[in-house]
């Protein structure tokens, strides 16, 4: 997890930590594929999720990266896509 911007660390702060969790380990096989781009949707992924945005607002947010940081996030959060 040492590759994962800072910025992420602080954002993902505000998830529970078992998600948290989770979307760090799944990060970290992409994170060199990680640019400002993909960290400040990341960032408002993470906000949509404390502030309990709709299924569709998350999805719409995995859609914006890279298909394989997507292909990463998209298990990780979807628990939560499934039951909003």
């Amino acid at each position: 997890m040492t590759d994962i911007p800072p910025e992420l660390h602080e954002s993902f702060g505000r998830l529970e930590p078992e998600l948290r969790d989770s979307l760090f380990g799944a990060l970290d096989p992409v994170s060199a594929e990680l640019g400002p781009r993909e960290v400040a949707v990341l960032q408002r992924l993470a906000n949509g999720i404390a502030d309990d945005a709709p299924a569709s607002e998350l999805n719409a947010f995995v859609r914006l990266l890279p298909v394989t940081v997507s292909r990463a996030v998209a298990p990780a959060i979807e628990s939560l896509t499934a039951t909003k």
